[in-house]
């Protein structure tokens, strides 16, 4: 039993190294997705796809409406 509380209570080098290397390693995340988001312009093309669904849903409505006319 004296083993095991050692053992839990010992170097805590290793817990540090993993916790410093996820945290690098989401924050490099972070930044390589904005690249990518950045590069292929995917932020441009999705709101140039909400626009072009914005305004295909307001020619249909003028269409719906000219046709109960």
């Amino acid at each position: 039993m004296r083993n095991i509380l050692l053992q839990a209570t010992g170097d805590n080098s290793a817990m540090v190294g993993m916790i410093a290397f996820a945290i690098v390693m989401i924050l490099l995340f972070i930044a390589l997705r904005g690249l990518v988001l950045w590069y292929y312009k995917l932020d441009v093309i999705s709101k140039n796809l909400e626009e072009q669904t914005k305004l295909l849903n307001d020619i249909s409505e003028k269409l719906n409406n000219q046709a109960r006319n």
